[in-house]
């Protein structure tokens, strides 16, 4: 995850996509001046040129292989080399899945010693791409995944060298839900970066996040447009009245609500500090941390889906609360057409093939009542099978005797 900030400027990127906050669209903040993102097919490398804050630099997202240090090579080589090749500031982004100082990066030290060739590799074909954190942090061991009681560094944000001048901080911090810590990145705004001014007044509705608080509100409205005068003059007279005490339940519920997501976000913010102590012990080498920070991001996982509950109808991240689901446009594109289901023909006893339905359908019925009508096998025949195979030394059964059996 990336956040560039300038006021409110968040810019997080997941793998696949990129997240952009709509308010930075929308005033201006941010732009994507030669079109939208775009990504692989195989969805582990996007890339974008971005217009923020007065700067313009190459934001990409990649997700390299796991698990396959030959893949990774082939990945940068083939790949990320053509991105870096391009002249301007970029900031890269993703999940290198390859750490580049084995005895500073993870726990398990010569355990990952192929990575130094992958990470040989993406310094030759990327020599202008240097990893932000170890450029402000040189010697400060941190660490993005846990696994199986060991920790590496394997999420990194990458800036050009001829631009590291204007990163402010690069810090690694807990993220729930996830399976990795989240990286997050400051930059400085450029010199032509735009002032925002504070826009039209909003009313604050934010009783609307929670379902109780709603329907609190359509009862009260309801019995308040229930007095409401039936002629026009009568109508227009009662009308400021009712609106300012509209406007006035709206404070008291949009309050009760807000201190709600307070609250909540308390103990988000509570359950994230317990985690991270219990992170910087596995850091640290405590023995048996690695089980505590496991329980503690659980905790901190369970905190921030109780508080993002009552947001998700404002923020979209419904994902947070019920899980990823698959998106219908792209089920229906790699979906197979329902002609793939179907038997394009069947083999007849006479060793023809037909692929007209009726003849397929009497095929396999006369196949399965051929099966269900064989007769047992004679008799002699079967002893004198079983008797040339004890003759040619062969091992029968124990309970290879008449009756026992059936060969064929």
């Amino acid at each position: 995850m990336v956040r560039l900030v300038r006021s409110r400027c968040l810019l997080p990127l997941l793998r696949r996509a990129i997240f952009v906050r709509t308010a930075l669209l929308t005033s201006g903040a941010l732009s994507f001046p030669d079109g939208p993102p775009v990504g692989e097919q195989d969805g582990r490398l996007i890339s974008a040129p971005v217009q923020w804050c007065g700067r313009r630099f190459f934001l990409v997202c990649a997700y390299l292989p796991s698990s396959d240090p030959p893949g990774q090579r082939v990945f940068i080589q083939s790949r990320l080399a053509a991105l870096a090749a391009r002249p301007g500031m970029h900031v890269w982004a993703g999940d290198f899945n390859f750490v580049v100082d084995p005895a500073l990066d993870s726990t398990s030290g010569d355990g990952r010693g192929a990575d130094v060739l992958t990470a040989a590799a993406f310094a030759a074909s990327c020599p202008e791409m240097h990893d932000a954190f170890r450029t402000l942090h040189p010697s400060r061991r941190s660490f993005t995944f846990f696994s199986g009681g060991h920790a590496s560094r394997l999420d990194r944000i990458m800036v050009s060298a001829p631009d590291l001048a204007v990163v402010q901080s690069c810090a690694v911090r807990p993220a729930a839900p996830s399976d990795h810590k989240m990286v997050v990145l400051r930059l400085a705004p450029g010199s032509a970066a735009r002032r925002t001014g504070p826009g039209l007044p909003r009313a604050r509705l934010h009783f609307l996040d929670c379902p109780g608080l709603r329907e609190e509100m359509l009862a009260w409205l309801e019995q308040s447009a229930g007095g409401a005068p039936e002629t026009p003059a009568a109508l227009l007279a009662w009308w400021p009245s009712f609106k300012s005490a509209l406007v006035a339940r709206t404070n008291q519920l949009s309050r009760v609500a807000r201190d709600r997501v307070i609250r909540a976000a308390y103990a988000e913010v509570d359950a994230l500090q317990e985690a991270a102590a219990a992170f910087a012990e596995v850091e640290q080498g405590v023995p048996g941390a690695a089980a505590r920070a496991a329980s503690a991001r659980s905790r901190a996982a369970v905190a921030a889906v109780q508080a993002s509950q009552p947001l998700v109808r404002r923020t979209r991240h419904t994902w947070l609360r019920t899980g990823e689901r698959p998106s219908p446009v792209v089920t229906s594109l790699v979906r197979p057409p329902a002609a793939c289901r179907h038997i394009a023909a069947l083999r007849r006893p006479d060793g023809s093939l037909s692929s007209d339905p009726a003849v397929m359908a009497q095929t396999v019925a006369d196949y399965w009542r051929t099966v269900g009508t064989q007769q047992p096998p004679d008799p002699v025949a079967r002893e004198a099978v079983l008797d040339a195979l004890r003759a040619a030394a062969r091992r029968c059964p124990p309970g290879a005797v008449a009756g026992a059996m059936t060969v064929s």
